[in-house]
């Protein structure tokens, strides 16, 4: 039987059930949104200091919207599915005409469908 590995040094698939190991994964995700992206991160941080008391629901909503790429990328990486997850976020930007901006869906403008079709381009299967 094959052995799920991660694509992190540091930890094994195993360790995934581990609370101290688990502690450790988030350290170093941290520390990734922390490099990427500082300002996420200390809103993020902010968030989780906090437990959210003193900001509005926009306003946590916000904060956890814009740590979901990072999630996301994470994720992919540890587990090494980037090609595969790549493949249904350009299914996915095909398939959709709206965009969720400020709370209303609104058709993209066309800056955005110009950026969209060219990461299209980019990204598209060889054949």
């Amino acid at each position: 039987m094959n052995q799920l590995t991660l694509n992190l040094p540091v930890l094994t698939y195993h360790d995934l059930f581990r609370p101290e190991k688990l502690a450790q994964l988030s350290e170093i995700f941290y520390a990734e949104v922390k490099q990427k992206a500082p300002d996420v991160f200390e809103a993020f941080s902010h968030y989780q200091n906090t437990k959210g008391v003193g900001m509005t629901d926009v306003e946590i909503s916000t904060v956890l919207v814009a740590m979901a790429p990072y999630l996301s990328a994470f994720l992919e990486n540890m587990f090494g599915v980037e090609n595969e997850c790549k493949k249904f976020r350009i299914e996915a930007e095909k398939t959709s005409d709206l965009r969720l901006q400020k709370g209303f869906l609104h058709p993209p403008s066309p800056e955005e469908d110009r950026c969209r079709r060219s990461r299209q381009d980019r990204f598209a299967p060889a054949g």
